[in-house]
């Protein structure tokens, strides 16, 4: 038997639109080139521990052309540049993008 699990949206101030999701975290759109990244449950101390953990990590490696580029941190979630290329699912789905991808982790290349 399948279990289905419903979690509702919720739009932090600021985000004005849907764009994907992660294993705890929404992305919604701030405008054309920002994300928000934000915990699925409002206030959840572990997806916010982690969004201040990547903020530490996309400050420290500094802007790289392979990396989503980092804009900030709020109360509420990491601000992200938007990829305009789509998701990596749309990639993966689209141009021939093989294996597992894992947002978690940003993939560094020299």
């Amino acid at each position: 038997m399948t279990e289905t699990i419903s979690r509702d949206f919720y739009q932090p101030e600021g985000v004005i639109g849907y764009v994907g999701l992660g294993i705890d975290s929404f992305v919604g759109a701030v405008d054309k080139t920002t994300v928000l990244k934000y915990p699925k449950t409002p206030g959840d101390e572990t997806a916010l521990s982690t969004s201040r953990i990547e903020a530490e990590v996309l400050t420290a490696i500094g802007p790289h052309r392979y990396i989503i580029g980092y804009k900030g941190l709020r109360e509420d979630g990491l601000l992200l540049e938007r990829a305009l290329g789509g998701s990596i699912t749309h990639l993966q789905m689209n141009r021939g993008l093989h294996g597992h991808v894992k947002l978690a982790k940003p993939l560094l290349c020299t």
